[in-house]
């Protein structure tokens, strides 16, 4: 399996077909200026919103996050990925995550 800078990946503990991918703590400090730019509201409403914190998630790993997720889902001997930052602090919040969640979405539905 592939080792992203910034991501822990490894087989989930119960099943090999569930991929955990693990966001470092570098990763999540560097998402928090880009995420704090946008509201949910921003989000909700400008497609183009959605594609900056896509973008700025994808760039911290060089582009390799969403070819490893659309891997993993179009792969029949996996098709799912667990997906968070790997240890939660004070900085990460419900609006945060729901920015993160945004951003995978975003980045799964790039073809």
């Amino acid at each position: 399996m592939e080792q992203i800078t910034g991501l822990t990946i490894t087989e989930h503990n119960n099943s090999k077909r569930i991929i955990n991918i693990n966001l470092e703590n570098e990763i999540i400090e560097k998402l928090i200026f880009p995420f704090n730019k946008f509201d949910l509201t921003a989000l909700e409403l400008k497609p183009f919103t959605r594609f900056t914190i896509a973008k700025s998630l994808d760039d911290l790993t060089n582009n390799k996050l969403s070819k490893l997720m659309n891997s993993i889902i179009k792969d029949r001997s996996t098709g799912c990925f667990i997906i968070g930052p790997k240890n939660i602090t004070a900085k990460i919040n419900d609006t945060f995550l729901v920015k993160l969640s945004t951003a995978i979405a975003h980045l799964i539905g790039i073809p």
